[in-house]
């Protein structure tokens, strides 16, 4: 796309508040075929809340990166986009832009299995030293056996909770994207953002397909089509909109 395309481009899914594929947009070659697509965007699916959720983030990324928006697609790696030096700064930024719950950042692999020797420790070392100590005075008694094996499920247990506690607390160390993609992120905030989708969906209603077209025609105009040239068989090809 040229520099105008781009500009068209950005100045609709700014009004719409909505991502525009650049595969969908391959396929525009007249004014027609841009209303038909926004009409298809616009319905309240699935797919429409995961479009919203990827637009704020892209705005976002954009805003915090200091990148052009377009440069971020669905597919675009997020290693790609965030410094890793950086990466807690940065994420924490991306979500204050856009206003919602990320998923949290995760430890490296190393860190985990340090942390689960830190549990194994206080967990199992009473509990192995206790074991051993009666062991060698039940002879196999079923009831005393039975005994020790609640007694590793208890240990068990404490390890588990105290390698979730070991992790918490040390959630300042995470360093490693939840993710792979914008598009995978986009999707992964949905559940964490629920309620705010939700009262976003209610107060807005769905736009009307001659809404959805003087919207568009608004947007055109502004972009320097003459009334004359905003009709469905226009062809907008001649504004480079297709790369």
């Amino acid at each position: 796309m040229d520099e105008d395309a781009l500009e068209l481009v950005r100045r609709i899914e700014e009004e719409f508040s909505i991502y525009l594929p650049t595969e969908d947009l391959l396929e525009v070659y007249t004014i027609g075929n841009l209303y038909k697509l926004l009409v298809r965007l616009l319905k309240p699916t699935p797919d429409f809340l995961v479009g919203s959720a990827f637009f704020r983030l892209r705005t976002a990324l954009a805003a915090v990166l200091e990148i052009p928006p377009r440069s971020i697609r669905p597919s675009t790696f997020l290693d790609d986009l965030i410094d890793q030096k950086r990466i807690r700064e940065q994420w924490s930024a991306v979500a204050s832009a856009c206003g919602l719950v990320l998923p949290g950042l995760q430890h490296t692999t190393t860190w985990k299995l340090w942390m689960k020797w830190a549990a194994t420790v206080p967990a199992f070392l009473p509990t192995a030293a206790f074991h051993f100590a009666v062991a060698r005075t039940l002879h196999g008694d079923f009831i005393h056996i039975a005994g020790l094996t609640i007694l590793w499920f208890i240990g068990l247990s404490l390890w588990l909770i105290l390698y979730a506690q070991l992790l918490n607390i040390t959630s300042f160390r995470c360093s490693v994207l939840p993710v792979l993609t914008v598009g995978e992120l986009a999707r992964a905030v949905l559940p964490l953002n629920r309620e705010q989708f939700r009262q976003e969906c209610d107060k807005t209603e769905e736009p009307t397909e001659s809404q959805i077209w003087m919207r568009l025609a608004a947007v055109l105009h502004e972009a320097g089509f003459t009334p004359g040239e905003i009709v469905p068989s226009a062809s907008i090809l001649s504004y480079g909109v297709p790369s």
